[in-house]
């Protein structure tokens, strides 16, 4: 009877561990995406705001922009009030080609 116990516990105590590996590992990949994958990405339609807001003379979405580029894989709350849904007219942005 004692040697079920034994292996029951050595059991319980592989699970936790194996367990625990692979928290460890999902944790070491999350952190390795979030060295390799920038938190914030240009998207054409925040550059066309910069541009229709520097057309009149507002240069501040443009200098929040180029910060926040510099700081592409830092994660920033204020992202969720500034660039995280386009507007309206985002999908009907047709930008010429200059070449």
């Amino acid at each position: 009877r004692r040697a079920g116990d034994f292996f029951s516990r050595l059991a319980a105590c592989h699970d936790a561990t194996s367990s625990e590996d692979r928290r460890h590992a999902a944790t070491r990949a999350a952190e390795t995406a979030a060295r390799a994958n920038p938190r914030f990405v240009l998207r054409q339609w925040v550059a066309q705001q910069c541009v229709e807001h520097a057309e009149r003379g507002d240069y501040a979405l443009t200098q929040r922009t180029v910060e926040r580029l510099l700081r592409a894989f830092d994660e920033d709350p204020l992202d969720a009030e500034a660039f995280a849904t386009p507007p309206p007219n985002a999908f009907n942005i047709c930008l010429p080609c200059s070449s």
